[in-house]
């Protein structure tokens, strides 16, 4: 007995220690990256602070110097407010009394006032302001930012008594003290566009009372901006004097150096900066991407050998070297780089981080049992590591593993609320395992954290296109548009939205902008055919089409709605002979080729449609169009002999498409080879269980031509994935499963609003109306099975609605 209990104390004392030990090893990173912050030396300072995190995520203090480091970069690079905002949340959410990153918290999105989103701004930093005063209301920094959150309040309120009251206030206060360097940022901002002399007399009057880098920085900007060039760089040595350890501030002459064209004084300057100091690791680097811009990369790997010769356990350097291969298409140089790397640290922190780089080109390489291992080797050693579990949850959900993949990803934002990859992987995976809402929740997140980020607002754009919410779409489009103008795929997705909601003149704005660029006319033409044909100005919308084809006459949407705009014309004959007319100008253009084939088989000209369609194979003999149209020029004839030689043929060219694999699929059902149909589909689950058409044509041959427990309960299982969907087919896959596995009640709800989506599909209302009869609703069964019989087309079940229908 006092074995065991001595055993258990013995143990308990272990797991102290063991506490007691990583605590020391993190307390002991955050001194030293606090010490080199204090000494100017960024580098190993965010190291530290960031190996602080790899073993205590939740430490405040390691967060906080990591916004301070972004912070003193700013100026060199201003896109460093990211990851300064990032590690700010962050801080705030573990400090909530931390009235220092608040202040700091605010005064970035101050930045933003002049956004798309700055209702929803204001809103974030009141939130903020009223927090900070609650914790420090005598605070000196907060009691400057109120005057000025409330002139923005009221400028946004179109109220002007409250924005000069405020904007006075502020005046007054700088007369008091001009060194606020708050108030001085603001005034300096309010009149820099109307009054620059102005604007430049505050800045003085502040300098002059307490020069201050921050002030200088704001001088250089306002200098530049009147195109007083020599006086900026004036500025920049009194700063860089002010500062010399701060060697951000050379950075930043070097940048202005290069926006100015003088590339020979900032390679100059960072040169200096590199023989100043031999053990600067950053300004080596900087130095080696200089070269790569304004040299080339032959010659910027040539230095980079040469430091990593001179300093050959500086782990970042060979990161930079594998970074330039790669970049260089020299995926194998990269490999054998990060391998050595691996071998020479072994479990070190830059062995881990060369294992989640090597991983990733294994993923991309879709090699992904080593990507794999080398993600769980990263994840032994440091379970927290989250471009480890970010990885990891991305194959799970190649894998079909949504739920593990959130649990990963979970991890990963309670480590760092703000993670633009975790957020954006976040998103994806809720939107796969059907969660529409919390999908919709993770990229909105994203997007308040990260307003550049161009996928994550594709992607909840594409989720509110979906869901029909336009006019959220259309906001969060438009100020991605004003963010990103040149962004076509935004701009396209906006047309669209724009013209669902009939808003022709916002519509042809934005084609009119695209227009303007020399580069995207054609796109500006095609992106007019749409407005006017959706406007049903069909006539206008072919000379639009035309115009964009003769710009570019190989895109294929151009050709494809032209085509389209005649056929609703009901003028096929006129689509047969520009095609005709364009295929003599442009005889290799298979998708042109393929548009013929199929308006001919428009015009129930079969034999010439498959002659057509042979001249497109002809062509490219890996056009899967071209394989869809015969296939199906085959079996609109009937001729399912033929459609199945031709499924045969092209699978016999491609054998690994898909496509064409599920099209033998269709051919087998048109067959009545239901055991051969249900074979394709479960293979090719079992090849991408993400397939969803792949899914659901399964699941729904099942239900309709097994009967046993086993296959239906299954299909069943695969078909909850539509449970959240808007798809109407597939909403009817999953209802129908669960009225063939006893679940009436749950089928009559989802059957309801599949036929809400589809109403005229005669099949759905016989799933619909057997439902209703199994609940003896007799009367909406009768009505349901009616509508299904009266239709008058084949379908599975057809027969079995019309003996249901006899009995009522």
């Amino acid at each position: 007995m006092i074995k065991g209990r001595t055993l258990t104390v013995l143990l308990l004392l272990g797991v102290l220690v063991a506490c007691s030990s990583a605590e020391e090893r993190a307390q002991k990173y955050l001194e030293r990256a606090q010490a080199s912050f204090e000494a100017g030396d960024l580098v190993k300072a965010g190291l530290d602070a960031k190996n602080t995190l790899q073993i205590e995520p939740q430490n405040a203090e390691a967060r906080f110097l990591l916004a301070r480091i972004a912070e003193t970069k700013i100026i060199s690079d201003p896109s460093a407010w990211r990851e300064m905002m990032g590690n700010l949340q962050r801080v705030i959410e573990l400090q909530p009394d931390n009235v220092e990153a608040r202040s700091k918290l605010i005064q970035l999105y101050l930045r933003f006032m002049a956004s798309p989103e700055r209702g929803q701004v204001l809103e974030m930093i009141r939130d903020q302001l009223d927090s900070a005063l609650s914790y420090a209301p005598d605070d000196e920094t907060i009691k400057s930012l109120e005057p000025i959150i409330v002139y923005h309040e009221a400028d946004f309120a179109d109220d002007s008594a409250s924005r000069d009251a405020a904007l006075a206030e502020l005046r007054q206060k700088f007369d008091n003290d001009p060194s606020d360097l708050i108030v001085t940022s603001f005034l300096t901002g309010i009149y820099a566009g109307a009054d620059p002399d102005r604007a430049l007399d505050y800045l003085n009057r502040s300098l002059a009372a307490e020069p201050r880098s921050a002030l200088r920085v704001l001088k250089i900007g306002l200098l530049r901006s009147q195109n007083r060039l020599a006086d900026a760089e004036q500025e920049y040595y009194a700063l860089i004097e002010e500062n010399p350890d701060n060697n951000e501030l050379r950075y930043g002459l070097a940048r202005f150096y290069v926006e100015i064209g003088r590339n020979d004084d900032a390679e100059k300057l960072i040169r200096e900066i590199v023989a100043a100091d031999p053990e600067d690791v950053e300004a080596r680097m900087r130095l080696v991407q200089f070269v790569a811009q304004s040299q080339g990369k032959a010659e910027a790997e040539t230095l980079l050998n040469q430091f990593i010769s001179e300093a050959p356990e500086e782990w970042q350097l060979q990161f930079q070297l594998s970074e330039l291969q790669l970049s260089n298409q020299e995926v194998d140089r990269a490999e054998e780089t990060l391998t050595n790397i691996i071998e020479e640290t072994g479990t070190a922190q830059a062995g881990l981080d060369a294992r989640n780089r090597l991983a990733r080109i294994r993923i991309a390489q879709q090699r992904k049992v080593e990507a794999e291992q080398l993600v769980a080797e990263v994840l032994e050693e440091a379970p927290m590591n989250d471009q480890a579990l970010m990885m990891q949850a991305a194959l799970l959900i190649e894998g079909g593993d949504t739920d593990s993949a959130i649990s990963n990803l979970r991890t990963v934002l309670r480590n760092d609320p703000n993670s633009e990859g975790g957020l954006l992987t976040m998103a994806r995976a809720q939107a796969l395992a059907g969660n529409q809402g919390l999908a919709r929740e993770s990229y909105q997140k994203l997007m308040q954290a990260h307003p550049r980020n161009r996928d994550g607002r594709r992607e909840l754009a594409r989720l509110l296109m979906r869901d029909q919410q336009w006019e959220e779409a259309r906001a969060l489009l438009l100020s991605g548009v004003e963010r990103f103008p040149r962004d076509l795929e935004m701009t396209r997705m906006l047309v669209d939205t724009l013209v669902r909601v009939a808003d022709w003149e916002a519509a042809q704005v934005q084609a009119e902008r695209i227009l303007q660029i020399e580069e995207t006319r054609a796109l500006g033409h095609y992106l007019q055919g749409r407005i006017e044909a959706a406007a049903g100005n069909l006539d206008e919308s072919i000379e639009s089409y035309k115009q964009a084809i003769e710009l570019e006459p190989k895109a294929i949407e151009p050709l494809t709605n032209l085509v389209r705009s005649h056929v609703q014309l009901g003028q096929v004959e006129q689509a047969r002979d520009y095609l005709l007319g364009f295929q003599q100008e442009n005889p290799d253009n298979v998708h042109a080729q393929t548009l013929l084939a199929e308006v001919f088989a428009r015009l129930r000209d079969f034999d010439r449609a498959i002659a057509e369609n042979d001249k497109a194979l002809e062509i490219n003999a890996r056009w899967v169009p071209a394989y869809r149209n015969l296939i199906g020029l085959h079996l609109l004839q009937g001729d399912l002999d033929a459609a199945e030689k031709a499924a045969e043929g092209a699978l016999e060219v491609m054998p690994n498409n898909p496509d064409l694999r599920l099209l033998r699929a269709t051919v087998y059902e048109r067959q009545s080879r239901w055991d051969d149909a249900i074979a394709i589909y479960e293979a090719e689950i079992e090849r991408n269980p993400n397939l969803d058409v792949a899914a659901n044509n399964y699941a729904a041959l099942v239900a309709d031509h097994r009967q046993d427990e086993i296959s239906l309960n299954r299909a069943l299982q695969l078909a909850q994935r539509f449970r959240n969907s808007d798809n109407p087919i597939f909403l009817d896959t999953l209802g129908w499963l669960m009225y063939r596995t006893g679940d009436i009640e749950g089928a009559v709800k989802v059957l309801e609003e599949a036929v809400a989506g589809a109403g005229q599909v005669p099949q759905l209302r016989y799933h619909l109306g057997m439902a209703y009869f199994g609940q003896d609703r007799l009367d909406v069964a009768k009505r349901e099975l009616q509508a299904a019989v009266s239709a008058r087309q084949p379908y599975t079940g057809l027969e079995k609605a019309r003996e249901t229908l006899e009995l009522l």
